[in-house]
C-alpha cells in the first residue's frame, strides 16, 4: 500500500509585518530623539543667553548647572554670581536666567539679536574681571543688579568710568525689552566725607545714581517716566561697616527692575 504524501505547509505570509513593526518602531524612537534634542537646545538657548557670554554654542555652558535663584526662593542677600563657574562667570547669563524665569521678558532671543559679538566680549571680560563686585539677585523688590564702587567708579568720584560704557550699553538693550519700572539707587558707607566737592554720603550716592540714569536717558533714550532714581546714603547696607570688605559691598550702585 502506498504512502500517503505529507502535506506542505503553506507559507505564513504575515512574517513581514514583524520586521515591518520592527523598523517602525526604530524610526519612531530616532524621530521623538531628534525631538528632544531640538527642544533641549531650543531651552539652552533661552534661558543660558549663550551669545551674551560670546560663546559658540550651549555645551559651553555646560558647568553652570541651575542658575540661582531657584523658583520660589526669591528672599536673597546679595551676593556673589550664585552659581556660575568662577572661570566662566556672565552677569548677563544670570540676568536673563532671572528674567526669564520670572517672566519679565517673553522673547529673549528677541534681544540677542541686538547685540553684537564685540559688546558680548567686552561684557564677559568686565564680568570676569569684577566676578566679586557685581551681583544679581531677586527679592521683594524685584530683579537687582548690584555694582561695587570699584565696578563703575572711582573713589570719591560720582563720574561713571568710561570703560563701563559697553556694560551700560549692554544692560540698556536689556531694559528696553523688560516690563516694569526700572530703579536706579546710589548707596554708601558710613565713613564720614572728607571731599569738598560733596557735602556727604546722601550727596555722592545720590550724584552716582544720577550719573547712571543720565547715561541710559542720553545716549539710549530710555524712557524718564520708566525711571526712578535716589540717593540711600548709609542707611541700607548690606555688610558690617566695621571691616574694610563690608565698607566696600556697601558703596555700590543698584538697578533695580520693580516686579
Amino acid at each position: 500500500m502506498a504512502k500517503k504524501p505529507k502535506e506542505v505547509e503553506s507559507p505564513d505570509t504575515t512574517m513581514w509585518m514583524v520586521t515591518f513593526a520592527d523598523l517602525v518602531t526604530l524610526l519612531m524612537t530616532f524621530f521623538v530623539l531628534l525631538l528632544t534634542m531640538s527642544s533641549m537646545d531650543t531651552k539652552s538657548l533661552q534661558t543660558m543667553f549663550t551669545l551674551f557670554a560670546g560663546a559658540s554654542g550651549p555645551l559651553d555652558f555646560s558647568p553652570y548647572g541651575q542658575v540661582t535663584p531657584m523658583p520660589g526662593d526669591s528672599d536673597m542677600t546679595p551676593g556673589p554670581l550664585d552659581g556660575m563657574s568662577p572661570d566662566n562667570v556672565d552677569m548677563l547669563t544670570t540676568l536673563t536666567e532671572i528674567l526669564d524665569t520670572s517672566g519679565y521678558v517673553k522673547e529673549p532671543e528677541a534681544i540677542l539679536k541686538r547685540l553684537t559679538v564685540r559688546s558680548r566680549d567686552i561684557v564677559k571680560q568686565l564680568t570676569e574681571q569684577y566676578t566679586d563686585q557685581i551681583n544679581v539677585t531677586e527679592d521683594e523688590r524685584g530683579v537687582v543688579l548690584s555694582f561695587e564702587e570699584t565696578v563703575m567708579f572711582d573713589p570719591g568720584s560720582s563720574r561713571v568710568r568710561m570703560e563701563m560704557y559697553p556694560l551700560l550699553d549692554v544692560l540698556a538693550v536689556v531694559l528696553k525689552a523688560v516690563s516694569g519700572r526700572i530703579l536706579i539707587l546710589g548707596n554708601s558707607d558710613d565713613t564720614p566725607m572728607h571731599s569738598g566737592e560733596y557735602e556727604s554720603n546722601w550727596d555722592l550716592s545720590l550724584s552716582r545714581a544720577l550719573n547712571v540714569l543720565y547715561y541710559f536717558i542720553s545716549e539710549h533714550d530710555l524712557p524718564e517716566e520708566r525711571l526712578g532714581v535716589g540717593g540711600m546714603g548709609h542707611t541700607k547696607p548690606i555688610a558690617s561697616n566695621t571691616t574694610q570688605a563690608g565698607r566696600d559691598k556697601n558703596r555700590r550702585v543698584e538697578i533695580v527692575i520693580t516686579k
